[in-house]
């Protein structure tokens, strides 16, 4: 009986995990857009909201581009295994 509950439970933990995933990636990407649209108005340097703006977009970004791979390269392995 534990065994089909815990596979359950394991899937809508992982169902959860990638929701939080979506939601805090679709977060990132608004806050690059943000940092993006308000460097490009601005006719100085930049400013300094645009520029930690841009840094975190730019974190999120390169944080789920390896996250990704990392995601996919193990269920590739799991598949092959």
């Amino acid at each position: 009986m534990s065994g089909p509950f815990s596979k359950r439970l394991g899937e809508v933990l992982a169902h959860v995990q990638d929701l939080f995933d979506t939601v805090i990636h679709l977060g990132i990407k608004r806050v690059s857009e943000s940092g993006k649209r308000s460097d490009s108005t601005e006719k100085e340097k930049g400013s300094r909201p645009g520029r930690i703006l841009r840094f975190f977009g730019e974190v999120g970004d390169s944080y789920f581009k390896k996250y990704g791979d990392i995601k996919s390269g193990k269920s590739e392995e799991e598949e092959d295994g």
